[in-house]
């Protein structure tokens, strides 16, 4: 699922819906730790990481309202 994920979030077309629909906090489902306290896989963290720092300037409102501040700190 991580490939259609990628996909979708690099369409810069589609950045202000994703950030409308919630798609922000999604990402800080994938970042946070598991139930079990571990960290989800290198390569998932690694793909989203990328893609976040090629965003156009997220607003610390969306970041702390979405979780992934947290998530990202942690």
């Amino acid at each position: 699922l991580l490939p259609v994920v990628r996909q979708t979030l690099l369409k810069q077309d589609l950045f202000e819906a994703l950030l409308d629909n919630g798609m922000m906090s999604a990402v800080s489902d994938w970042l946070a730790p598991l139930p079990d306290k571990s960290l989800p896989s290198m390569e998932i963290r690694t793909t989203l990481l990328k893609i976040l720092s090629d965003f156009p300037n997220l607003e610390q409102g969306i970041l702390r309202q979405s979780g992934l501040g947290k998530a990202v700190m942690y």
